[in-house]
């Protein structure tokens, strides 16, 4: 199988800085034991920046299957972007957009790991009595 492992070691692929860059990567010593794994299964594997050329080179290493249109590899997501508040959404939903089958959270998962604190803060508002909410959780319009 083609499988490109993802990852952000390099966070200059963008058109402009704008917002807050990514702290965040990966060693680029787990990326090489990731590889090195997928490579002794038998697989066919490419190692790839997660950056504004992402699309195109995973459409010229794993092309859609010329006669069904489908998929034929999947990326191994180790990125967690490079740039911007919700920048672990990025390439999951490049990915999804592409086609491309990819491991790890969809945009939505990142998106409600990274709010959790919200989540609960929003809860906890719900539950007072100052909200609007009576005691037993029902909503009241007193």
């Amino acid at each position: 199988m083609k499988i490109a492992i993802v990852h952000n070691s390099d966070k200059t692929g963008v058109i402009a800085n704008f917002g807050q860059p990514c702290p965040e990567n990966y060693a680029q010593k787990h990326i090489d034991l990731v590889e090195a794994s997928l490579l002794e299964a038998g697989h066919d594997v490419v190692v790839l920046q997660a950056d504004k050329y992402l699309l195109q080179q995973l459409e010229s290493f794993m092309p859609a299957d010329p006669v069904s249109g489908a998929p034929t590899g999947m990326v191994f997501n180790m990125a967690y972007g490079i740039q911007g508040e919700n920048r672990y959404t990025h390439v999951p939903a490049m990915l999804e957009m592409a086609g491309i089958p990819y491991t790890g959270s969809s945009p939505m998962g990142h998106s409600l790991a990274a709010r959790q604190g919200d989540h609960q803060d929003l809860d906890a508002a719900c539950r007072s009595s100052d909200a609007g909410i009576q005691n037993d959780g029902r909503f009241s319009l007193e």
